[in-house]
């Protein structure tokens, strides 16, 4: 059997490891990687500065299936930083450990075997009950089935774009590319969309330069991610949070059980970490309704608990905020203009209009969700080709439990997970759960 894995990221590497760990028949595995430097790593874990932590403790970034505290012990024999379990350590150091697990059980395995091509997939079709794998030099795979394992997929243009902006110079979209620093000069003034995680990784990076940056930052909310804080593991004693279809009733049921157990020493976190280990769940359970009603008026207060921030961060950003140098402002853009050699931002409210003048722009606001804005030419090609289906309410793309896209076009044996299974699984773009997912697939991959 040829199965085909169309990034070598995260993602893309937990998949080919779980396979290889199960080794249970003769498969042979097309990992396509085109930025090598990314193969076992990802974007989020290949940068080595080390002002880019994990955003969870050393101890709590466990995988699916490993023995927990398995990457902590892996600090402890392979750095020599005197790191504690509650240290929030350099992302990089998980990519490592990431690609030593790998690269060992490339070794260990008998039947299943792993070729690592170096080359962009731009197309899949569907031949049959097979699939016809094409890439950007020319080349063509046959495959049982492919999985999509494209990671998060960079956030769209929030704005209109027009000539004079696109030619300024002045403006970026894509977040995870940090070039744009070394056109900054001293004492320059720079604006981020977006007030969530890869806002932070910016802020963090400019304030912390030596160039005297400033910066603003502005979502329509305009919420920062909540600070994370040690708490004493509590028993859940008569924990009844359960699957309904109502929004209203799940978080009057959320909130009581909260409101009784507060006192006896439950902390919010230790609560919003257990409902997220039911999220897949709770989620599906929702009616449609309930989904919308959640999306539009609950979700970036689930963002700011559920995705919190390790508290030096925040700190920074206390102190630049006292010093002027950093401000949170609530909005959208409404329009940029090219004045000068700078960019004049329209920021609205449902009540005001303010202007911003900055001498560049930075689109961080995070993960794209509406699958029908993707760049991706590969996206874009199984959109036109309907073997995917966007989720109505703008979260990636329609699957069943097994991670199989779904469409109306035959067979279905092109999969996905992570980002684009955010419509079924809701939380799902975690190491922790991207694993759980990887694991599950180490059983349907190998079924004929």
């Amino acid at each position: 059997m040829n199965i085909a894995i169309i990034g070598g990221g995260l993602s893309g590497t937990l998949v080919a490891y779980y396979m290889l760990l199960a080794d249970r028949q003769p498969a042979t595995l097309y990992l396509f990687e085109r930025e090598q430097r990314q193969l076992a790593r990802g974007i989020a874990y290949r940068d080595s500065n080390k002002r880019h932590v994990l955003n969870v403790p050393a101890s709590a970034m466990n995988l699916y299936n490993l023995p927990s505290g398995d990457f902590y012990q892996w600090l402890q024999k392979n750095t020599h930083a005197d790191f504690s379990p509650d240290d929030f350590v350099p992302r990089n150091l998980f990519g490592s450990y990431l690609k030593e697990l790998f690269e060992r059980q490339l070794t260990k395995s008998h039947t299943v075997k792993i070729k690592i091509i170096s080359d962009e997939v731009i197309d899949i079709e569907k031949t049959g009950a097979l699939l016809s794998v094409s890439t950007k030099s020319g080349t063509s795979y046959t495959v049982a089935k492919a999985v999509l394992a494209t990671g998060i997929l960079p956030p769209a243009d929030t704005f209109a774009l027009t000539p004079d902006v696109i030619h300024s110079g002045l403006y970026q979209t894509n977040p995870w590319n940090y070039r744009y620093l070394n056109r900054l000069k001293m004492n320059q003034h720079v604006t981020l969309v977006g007030s969530g995680l890869t806002m932070l990784d910016h802020a963090v990076e400019l304030l912390n330069d030596k160039g005297n940056f400033s910066v603003t930052a502005f979502s329509r909310r305009g919420f920062l991610p909540l600070a994370h804080r040690p708490y004493s593991a509590y028993d859940f004693p008569d924990y009844n949070i359960s699957v309904t279809e109502d929004i209203g009733a799940l978080l009057a049921n959320i909130r009581r059980y909260y409101s009784t157990h507060k006192s006896n020493g439950l902390n919010w976190r230790d609560l919003i970490d257990r409902i997220r280990s039911q999220a897949p769940e709770l989620w599906k359970g929702l009616n449609e309704v309930s989904k919308k009603r959640f999306i539009r008026h609950l979700k970036p207060y689930w963002e700011i608990h559920r995705h919190r921030a390790p508290q030096r961060v925040l700190q920074l950003l206390a102190r630049a905020t006292q010093e002027g140098r950093f401000k949170l402002m609530k909005g959208y853009v409404k329009k940029v203009e090219v004045k000068g050699h700078r960019l004049s931002i329209q920021l609205a409210t449902s009540s005001n209009t303010s202007f911003i003048t900055t001498d560049y722009l930075l689109n961080s606001s995070g993960l794209q969700q509406d699958i029908a804005l993707t760049s991706d030419p590969l996206l874009q090609k199984l959109l036109e080709r309907k073997y995917m289906i966007p989720d109505r309410n703008l979260l990636g793309i329609q699957t069943d439990d097994s991670g199989a896209l779904i469409s109306a076009e035959g067979k279905k044996n092109i999969f996905t997970l992570g980002a684009l299974r955010r419509a079924s699984e809701f939380e799902c773009t975690a190491a922790k759960e991207i694993s759980r997912q990887a694991f599950m697939f180490s059983e349907v991959l190998l079924t004929n």
